[in-house]
Order: C-alpha cells, then sequence, then structure tokens
C-alpha cells in the first residue's frame, strides 16, 4: 500500500516537472517560432490567387454586420479573413492555419471620426497587432510599432481564448460550407 502511494508522489512530482520544463520557453525559442510561422505565412500569401474560397455575410457578431472569407488550398482551411462592421469603425482579422492549428492572427481596428454612413466620414486611426501560436498557445503579441506586448499572464490567456474561439468558430462554419453556391474560385472586392 505505501508503495503505491509513493509510486503516484513521484509520477505527480516528475509530471508537474515535465510540465514546467516544457512551459519555459527561451525568447530564442520564440523567435525561432515567429521566424517559421513568417515564414508558413508568407508561403500561405503567396499562393492566396490559387486558392478556392467560401465567403459568407455574418450578421450578429457586430451591429453593421461584416463577413468571413475561408480560402481552401485543396480541401484545407489555409487563411480566414474577417470583417466585422460597426457604426464609427471596423475590426478586421487575419486568422492563418497550417495542418488546422492557428499559427498567426493579424488584428487591424479602424476607428472613423463619424458614422461610416456620413459622406464625410474620415479614418481617424487604425492599430495593427499581430498574435503567434505554438501549439494553441499564444507565444508572442506585437503591438502596432511591432514591439512585444508586455502584459499580465491573464491578459494573454484572455487574448488567447478569444483568437482561438473566434477563429474555430469561423473554420467550423466555413468548412461545413464548402459545398453550394458560396463556394467561389476568385477573390472578391471586400
Amino acid at each position: 500500500m505505501n508503495f503505491r502511494i509513493v509510486g503516484v508522489v513521484v509520477i505527480t512530482i516528475c509530471s508537474a516537472s515535465s510540465c514546467a520544463a516544457a512551459d519555459k520557453t527561451t525568447p530564442a525559442d520564440t523567435d525561432v517560432v515567429v521566424s517559421r510561422i513568417n515564414e508558413q505565412c508568407e508561403t500561405i500569401d503567396h499562393r492566396i490567387d490559387s486558392t478556392n474560397m467560401v465567403v459568407l455575410t455574418v450578421f450578429g457578431r457586430s451591429s453593421e454586420g461584416g463577413g468571413w472569407i475561408g480560402f481552401f488550398n485543396g480541401d484545407t482551411l489555409e487563411k480566414i479573413k474577417t470583417e466585422y462592421c460597426y457604426e464609427l469603425g471596423k475590426s478586421d482579422f487575419e486568422y492563418y492555419l497550417v495542418s488546422g492549428k492557428l499559427v498567426f492572427v493579424v488584428q487591424l481596428e479602424t476607428d472613423y471620426d463619424r458614422p461610416f454612413y456620413e459622406d464625410s466620414m474620415r479614418v481617424i486611426s487604425t492599430v495593427r497587432s499581430r498574435f503567434y501560436f505554438r501549439d494553441s498557445t499564444l507565444v508572442r503579441w506585437l503591438d502596432d510599432e511591432g514591439k512585444k506586448v508586455d502584459s499580465t499572464k491573464e491578459t494573454y490567456e484572455r487574448m488567447q481564448r478569444m483568437l482561438l474561439l473566434d477563429a474555430n468558430e469561423c473554420k467550423q462554419e466555413l468548412a461545413r460550407r464548402t459545398k453550394g453556391p458560396l463556394y467561389l474560385k476568385k477573390r472578391p472586392d471586400w
């Protein structure tokens, strides 16, 4: 009986130390991951014109509607572009997937000086953020100037959850729609 208890304790301690070692990523390791992800995204963007697309109009996710475009290389979804419109701005996201996993997100937040439907509306700010993922974990977050966002673990986890949730919802809905009239072979204007 004592042997089993000691065995469980030892296994638990080893598992905890293995987990701790796996979580310790050096900045150099992350730099290598980010560099590789950048290469993968460049490859996806390079062949984007030859991909098949699913285009969906989306309501209920923002006050003024929006849309999703899924870019498929054969049957494999490699990129998702989303646009969520609001009266005084819009949020655009580009999700990059490798082997079905989210690896990179570009977020572009655009603000207008007045409602978009007024003739004299102007863009007053555009902020771009970039997010790098490894194994569904946010490993780097860059601000509009390309600098690392130094934030709390909770903020990283909240952003990670939000981006993974949105990407997965888009992925599932776009995959469901790969058959039928919305499956296109040319780019829409938006």
